[in-house]
């Protein structure tokens, strides 16, 4: 396999990988969750305040685009050796 062939693989990875990128933020922006009622738990029906809720929330859009992210580091890692013997 010649220099340039490794060189368009190289490009069309970054280029897929900038295309997941943006897809990400554009899905994100899509449908986020603003304008609706988020806070419709924090009252009881009796009118009492709810005990807060003790775990950390985990934002699904950051680990959403870090196991693409993973995928893609390890697709590079294994098949760019191969590509190159």
């Amino acid at each position: 396999m010649g220099s340039i062939a490794i060189f368009s693989v190289i490009i069309s990875m970054s280029i897929f990988g900038i295309i997941l990128y943006w897809g990400s933020i554009l899905y994100s922006y899509i449908f986020s969750r603003q304008g609706r009622n988020l806070n419709s738990r924090d009252y009881y029906e009796c009118g009492f305040k709810s005990v807060p809720d003790s775990r950390l929330p985990i934002d699904i859009n950051f680990s959403a685009a870090g196991l693409i992210f993973l995928i893609y580091e390890m697709e590079i890692v294994l098949f760019v050796p191969i590509m190159l013997n």
